[in-house]
């Protein structure tokens, strides 16, 4: 080492370290404020930072880091997002599980390339604008009834919304780059609102029931994945998932004769009981 320094808390040694490193993991050490880490403030060329499972209740202490790009504070005990105006270099921010209750302080974070908030107690999506390099969002676990404020991620490949109260499809018309969403676990009874999503490849989605509109939303994307949480099970194969919604829907529908036309034939009749013609 050119020159150690000790990171220490409260009088006691966590890591000794070279000046210029580049990589520190400081999880697990029950730390309670970053603000009161001594020697952090000395590592001017970090680039990650790993405060991973302590019990910090506050983003505080992280100003002379500014060359920090992946930064991690996932299960703790913030409450609020702050305290990250001069990490403009930051590429990758984990916050998940933990107490946040609003997405905010994010604004000065113009290179951020994936922003982990699962599981925390979020109510709303907002204060994304300055957000346009975002690639991958996880907003899985939290408390959101709608898909709003998310026109500005035209660059987003990955969006996870998964076990919230979402009743409906909506909001995603600008995110023309999105490869994977994820709705499974909200109560969402149609499946809609997905047009303009061209290269989505992997879609989770909850389906309770079939409903005729999923074979024409569906029925056009070349999609690898198809992943249905629910009674239905998973269907991998998008051509073999698009024929079992049409068998749902004739299941559902009935039979059409194609002699007479007759409508909401039972689908175990073998012939039209309006002509007496045989049914395949």
């Amino acid at each position: 080492m050119e020159k150690a320094i000790e990171i220490t808390y409260h009088g006691k040694r966590l890591e000794k370290v070279d000046v210029n490193v580049q990589t520190l993991s400081l999880r697990g050490q029950k730390i309670e404020a970053i603000s009161e880490i001594k020697g952090l403030d000395v590592l001017v060329n970090l680039q990650e930072l790993d405060l991973h499972d302590n019990e910090i209740t506050e983003i505080k202490g992280l100003d002379a880091l500014k060359t920090l790009r992946r930064l991690r504070i996932s299960w703790n005990q913030i409450r609020e997002i702050k305290g990250l105006d001069t990490l403009v270099k930051l590429e990758k921010l984990d916050l998940n599980h933990n107490k946040i209750t609003e997405i905010e302080g994010l604004g000065a974070l113009v290179n951020l390339l994936e922003l982990d908030l699962h599981d925390n107690e979020i109510t709303g999506i907002k204060s994304l604008i300055t957000l346009a390099n975002l690639k991958k969002l996880d907003l899985d676990a939290n408390k959101i009834t709608e898909i709003e404020g998310l026109d500005a991620l035209v660059n987003i490949q990955g969006l996870w919304l998964a076990r919230n109260d979402i009743t409906e499809i909506e909001g995603l018309d600008s995110l023309v780059n999105l490869e994977e969403l994820d709705l499974h676990g909200n109560p969402i009874g149609e499946i809609k609102g997905l047009g303009s999503l061209v290269n989505m490849r992997v879609l989770h989605i909850p389906i309770y029931e079939i409903p005729e509109t999923i074979v024409n939303q569906l029925g056009g994307f070349v999609l690898d994945k198809f992943d249905i949480p629910s009674k239905f099970g998973q269907v991998a194969n998008p051509q073999a998932f698009v024929q079992y919604c049409k068998t749902k829907l004739r299941e559902r529908l009935g039979k059409i004769c194609p002699f007479c036309g007759k409508k909401g034939i039972s689908p175990k009749a073998k012939a039209c009981p309006e002509c007496g013609d045989p049914l395949d």
